[in-house]
């Protein structure tokens, strides 16, 4: 495959990773919503740290546990701040 190739699976990768975590974003939504209706907390740490877990369990590479962690993060705290927005 040459460059401009590997280019163009890169871009629809990314706008599958970009449509999975509308997705994702819905649900926490959702989840906002919920926690709003019965009061429960809207940080869960033992959740999002099982998440972490399985993200490392999950993760074949290259990229490292660490980075996965790092990424994963990221979208746990985004997805979190939505849940506020509720």
């Amino acid at each position: 495959m040459n460059l401009t190739a590997l280019r163009s699976e890169i871009d629809r990768i990314d706008e599958q990773i970009v449509d999975l975590l509308c997705q994702r974003g819905e649900l926490a939504l959702e989840i906002g919503r919920r926690k709003g209706e019965t009061g429960l907390a809207i940080a869960d740490n033992a959740r999002e740290r099982d998440v972490l877990i399985k993200v490392s369990r999950n993760n074949n590479g290259p990229l490292s546990d660490q980075d996965m962690a790092l990424i994963f993060s990221a979208i746990i705290k985004a997805c979190r701040e939505l849940q506020f927005d509720v």
